[in-house]
């Protein structure tokens, strides 16, 4: 398909295979949405600090610098010489001059998927909130998938596949779809099993009142998230209290992941902290607040530090809990499309998104006023620039305690449909 210097192209071809040439307006917004000047025919910037090397490729190093791999482990490189694919094991790297200190990131690629040597096996695709049991507090949960798979797996089965378990944010109104998230790196509360955390059982008196509120919900076939949100938070709050979190065994876990995750995390749980109080999208907070590299969020955080930790420790649950949700089966997860701009992913990674833009599709047979999903796209050249890290961070956590991904939609690694 042909395309101009910044890969928008110049139309496409509708479902009854007939070319529609896209209007001149429409392809300067998304140029200028990536930052083109008005009017200019120049490609983006050129940028030398990504390179991508799939196998029987070489890199050639020109001055003497350091390698660092993806482990951590360094080795010398001479000028003058090739690093060659084959010499590299997959994954992300790092070259850095001695001369300047420039670095340049090298991705190393095996080229194309590994298919299993053996034959697929079957398994379900499961809406997990609608897998509900009676122990359930209204939605399934993480004990509701364990049971499933265990079951599942006496009867052959080797793979179960649930929809995307992203995070939205914690603030009434909860946000009932699952594609429509505030972050595709963290997952969602609601689907912790509250009597299996630990503690619980230490607080029976107090968790047995809203247990029984929550199984009550179960009488009604459509899902209350509102409800559920607020019972199973209020337990949460809870636990927390009482310092599991804080001292022996729980507090290393918990400090290991904080450090696992690293700034990432607490971005992403102060961003939940501060929207409980502003629960709007962050175009709309004080300018102080508006980027976590502002002036007033390191304020912010050291002054609500509890909470900020409490959503870390959520999110610590959530890992804990799925990762021994499925048995011996493999999970299958599900990559939304994109998030809500106003979200914590659109806060974090703001200078990666093109926040004027929807993603969508052109009319068709089906949809003859065609599609606009109101998510924003990453920014091509914006993610070149950082080397990838917010989309290798988002499909990494895609695929944590996960043996398959499917990705919603595939098409958009290739192209992808813009609305200004």
């Amino acid at each position: 398909m042909n395309a101009d210097a910044w890969g928008v192209a110049y139309g496409y071809h509708d479902g009854e295979g007939e070319f529609q040439t896209a209007a001149s307006q429409v392809r300067d917004a998304i140029r200028r949405s990536m930052g083109a000047p008005a009017g200019g025919s120049d490609g983006p910037p050129p940028t030398t600090a990504v390179v991508v090397l799939h196998p029987g490729m070489e890199h050639h190093v020109d001055t003497p610098s350091t390698l660092t791999y993806e482990d951590g482990q360094t080795q010398d490189v001479a000028g003058g010489s090739d690093l060659s694919a084959s010499g590299l094991p997959n994954g992300y790297h790092e070259i850095q001059r001695l001369d300047s200190g420039s670095v340049t990131h090298l991705i190393r690629t095996p080229g194309a998927c590994a298919l299993p040597g053996n034959a697929p096996g079957w398994g379900w695709a499961v809406q997990l909130y609608a897998a509900r049991s009676r122990r359930s507090w209204g939605i399934g949960d993480f004990a509701d998938l364990r049971t499933l798979c265990d079951w599942s797996a006496i009867r052959g089965a080797e793979m179960v596949l649930v929809n995307p378990l992203h995070a939205p944010a914690p603030i009434l109104q909860q946000q009932p779809s699952p594609y429509f998230p505030t972050s595709r790196v963290y997952r969602n509360p609601l689907y912790l099993a509250i009597d299996r955390l630990p503690g619980a059982n230490e607080i029976t008196d107090l968790i047995d009142p809203l247990a029984h509120e929550g199984r009550a919900l179960n009488a009604d076939r459509r899902i209350d998230r509102d409800a559920v949100f607020a019972l199973k938070y209020r337990a949460l709050e809870m636990l927390w209290e009482r310092g599991r979190a804080r001292s022996g065994p729980e507090a290393t876990g918990f400090s290991a992941y904080k450090k696992q995750e690293g700034r990432q995390l607490t971005d992403f749980a102060t961003f939940c902290a501060y929207v409980e109080r502003q629960p709007n999208s962050w175009f709309d907070w004080p300018i102080e607040m508006r980027r976590p590299d502002a002036s007033g969020v390191a304020a912010f955080r050291a002054e609500h530090h509890d909470r900020v930790e409490f959503h870390s420790w959520v999110q610590w649950q959530i890992d804990q809990q799925l990762a021994s949700a499925t048995g011996q089966l493999d999970l299958m997860t599900d990559l939304a499309i994109g998030v809500d701009r106003g979200g914590a992913d659109g806060w974090m990674w703001q200078d990666s998104f093109a926040l004027d833009m929807s993603v969508g599709a052109p009319p068709d047979a089906f949809n003859t006023m065609g599609q606009d999903w109101g998510l924003p796209p990453f920014d091509p050249w914006k993610l070149q620039h950082q080397a990838y890290n917010p989309f290798i961070r988002t499909v990494r956590a895609a695929f944590r305690h996960a043996g398959a991904l499917r990705i919603d939609h595939v098409m958009g690694l290739f192209r992808l449909y813009w609305i200004p």
